[in-house]
C-alpha cells in the first residue's frame, strides 16, 4: 500500500513539473510573439505597428516596425509620425511598376511640398523589409525604422488619389495630396515581440485599435461611423504661434489708434482755449484799404505835432508818372522846372 502511495506521489510530482513546464513554455511564446497594433480596413488601407521589447523606453527613439497597405485607387500614401506633416517624419509609399515598392522617407518644411531625405542626411533610418512588394495595384510596405519616436500616440496621413506613379526614384515629384488628417494611434497596444520582421511571422499577436471600416477619422478610438471623410473637409489649421501673432497685432492696432484719437482731442482742446493771434501782416491794415485813420491811430499810442504857421502846406505827392509837386505848386505859384 504504501509502495502504491510512493508510485502516485512520483507520477504526480512528474504531471506537476509537466504543467510548469508547459505554463513557461507559453510564457516563452508569447514574448517571443510580436504585438501588432492595427489600424483601418484591408479592403482600402491600413496601418500596422509593432514596437519590440528590445527597445529601452526611458528614452524617447528606438526601433519600430511598420505596415501601409494600400489599394490600387492612390497613386500615393503616407504616414507621418507626428501632429502635423510640416516638419514631421513622413513615410511616402508608391509602386515602382515593376511589382516592387518605392519608400521614400521626406519632411515637409513650412507649407511645401514634402523633401526626400536621404539616410544619411535624416534622424531615421528606414529601410525596406521582405514581403514589400505590389500586387495588382495593391501596395504592401514593410518597414524598419531605427531612431525613430517611440512613444508618441499623434499620427497624421496624407493620400493623393489617382493612377499608380510607377517611379522607382525615391525623389520623384508628386502631386498634392487630396485627403489627409490627424489621428491617435494607441501604441502601447503594439508593444512586445523581438527585434525583427514581425509581419512574417505568423505567431504575432494582432490588436485592433477601432472598429471603424477605414482609418480616415480623427479619433481611432472611436466606434462610431464617421459622419464625414476627410476629403469632404480638409484639415485647415492655423499654428499657435500664427494665431498670438493675429492677436498681438490686433492688439497693437487698437492702441495705436485709442492713443492717436486722444492726442487728437487733447490738440483740439487746447486750440479752443488759446486767444487768437493778432494779425501783424502790415498789408491787413485798414488805413491800407481806403479808410480814413487819424494820426494818433496811425502812430498807435503817440502824440501829435502840430506844424507852425509859417511853414506852408505840404501838397500830395503822386508817385505815378513823371510829374513832381512842390509846396509852391500847392501853393498856386508857377514852377520852373529848369
Amino acid at each position: 500500500m504504501l509502495r502504491r502511495l510512493g508510485d502516485l506521489s512520483l507520477i504526480m510530482r512528474a504531471v506537476g513539473s509537466l504543467r510548469i513546464a508547459s505554463v513557461i513554455h507559453l510564457a516563452t511564446m508569447v514574448v517571443a510573439a510580436a504585438n501588432i497594433s492595427w489600424l483601418g480596413s484591408s479592403v482600402d488601407v491600413s496601418y500596422g505597428i509593432n514596437i519590440p521589447s528590445t527597445n529601452d523606453l526611458s528614452y524617447s527613439r528606438g526601433t519600430i516596425y511598420l505596415r501601409i497597405q494600400t489599394s490600387s485607387s492612390y497613386s500615393w500614401i503616407a504616414l507621418c509620425i507626428g501632429d502635423s506633416m510640416v516638419n514631421s517624419t513622413m513615410f511616402i509609399i508608391y509602386a515602382d511598376g515593376k511589382g516592387n515598392v518605392t519608400l521614400s522617407t521626406r519632411t515637409a518644411f513650412d507649407y511645401n511640398m514634402p523633401k526626400y531625405k536621404a539616410p544619411y542626411d535624416s534622424e531615421v533610418q528606414a529601410t525596406l523589409l521582405e514581403g514589400s512588394e505590389e500586387v495588382g495595384g495593391n501596395i504592401t510596405a514593410n518597414i524598419r525604422c531605427g531612431n525613430c519616436p517611440i512613444i508618441t500616440t499623434s499620427w497624421c496621413y496624407a493620400a493623393r488619389s489617382g493612377e499608380p506613379m510607377d517611379n522607382a526614384d525615391k525623389d520623384a515629384s508628386i502631386d498634392q495630396h487630396d485627403t489627409d488628417d490627424l489621428f491617435l494611434w494607441n501604441v502601447t497596444r503594439a508593444y512586445g515581440g523581438p527585434d525583427s520582421n514581425p509581419f512574417l511571422d505568423s505567431t504575432s499577436s494582432v490588436t485592433t485599435s477601432s472598429t471603424v471600416t477605414s482609418p480616415f477619422t480623427t479619433n481611432v478610438f472611436s466606434t462610431s461611423t464617421p459622419t464625414s471623410t476627410p476629403a469632404a473637409h480638409a484639415r485647415k489649421a492655423i499654428s499657435g504661434g500664427a494665431i498670438a501673432g493675429i492677436v498681438i497685432a490686433g492688439l497693437a492696432m487698437l492702441v495705436l489708434c485709442v492713443g492717436t484719437c486722444f492726442f487728437l482731442k487733447k490738440r483740439r482742446k487746447q486750440r479752443a482755449g488759446q486767444p487768437a493771434e493778432e494779425n501783424t501782416d502790415v498789408w491787413n491794415k485798414p488805413e491800407l484799404h481806403g479808410t480814413p485813420k487819424s494820426l494818433v491811430e496811425l502812430m498807435g499810442e503817440r502824440d501829435a505835432t502840430e506844424l507852425p504857421i509859417e511853414h506852408e502846406p505840404i501838397g500830395p505827392v503822386e508817385l505815378a508818372g513823371d510829374v513832381e509837386y512842390t509846396p509852391a505848386q500847392a501853393s498856386g505859384r508857377p514852377y520852373d522846372r529848369s
